[in-house]
């Protein structure tokens, strides 16, 4: 009877260990759900802002920016007349601006221009 309640003792102490084992688990899991919440909400915000940026379409690769800036300056120098109406071409070139854009750039600079030439 003795080694009867030994190994009832012996089932009772691994039945604690075991349920020791499981609440440990469990917090573990929980720990776990959260951080993959936190890390789930960190994601969507991230795929929110490379959307953002990606929607911006502005691929500057490829592109010499020391170039680009001394087109400007040129464009900026030029003032009204048709040297400057000349490089709107290549910074709508080197800013990939699309055939709409390029219309509408041209369009609003060309009666200024004209207007300050005394062509209108």
């Amino acid at each position: 009877e003795s080694e009867r309640v030994h190994a009832v003792a012996e089932l009772a102490r691994k039945v604690t260990v075991m349920e020791g084992n499981i609440e440990v688990t469990n917090q573990a899991r929980e720990e776990i759900t959260h951080e993959r919440d936190n890390l789930s909400k960190e994601v969507e915000e991230l795929q929110k802002k490379l959307e953002k940026f990606g929607n911006m379409d502005m691929k500057m690769e490829g592109v010499d920016v020391l170039y680009l800036k001394n087109v400007v300056v040129k464009f900026i120098e030029a003032g009204p007349g048709t040297a400057a109406l000349g490089l709107l071409p290549v910074i709508a070139t080197l800013l990939q601006f699309t055939p709409d854009e390029f219309q509408r750039i041209q369009a609003a600079a060309t009666p200024v221009q004209a207007a300050l030439l005394g062509w209108m």
